[in-house]
């Protein structure tokens, strides 16, 4: 359960700081949202890997990265749902 919501806020707030920052430098608001967008969605698919990798068979260390995999597509779908409504 803390995996869980620490991974969340990770990612929303990976989320919200990256769309504010590209609001600074970016040209456009689809720039802002692709980049907003792609900080949330990391690739928790290698980082399973890596974590599996480095510490082998013990599950305890993949479970933090499994959160976030699962995560950061629910987060990354309420967000693309947020942007079309908004158009």
């Amino acid at each position: 359960m803390q995996a869980g919501l620490i991974t969340l806020i990770l990612n929303v707030s990976m989320m919200v700081i990256a769309y504010y920052i590209a609001k600074a430098f970016t040209s456009g608001v689809k720039q802002m949202r692709c980049i907003a967008l792609e900080c949330g969605l990391q690739n928790g698919t290698l980082a399973i890997f890596v974590s599996t990798q480095i510490f082998g068979t013990d599950i305890l260390y993949a479970i933090p990265t499994a959160a976030y995999a699962l995560i950061m597509y629910i987060t990354g779908f309420i967000f693309i749902y947020i942007l079309r409504k908004a158009n």
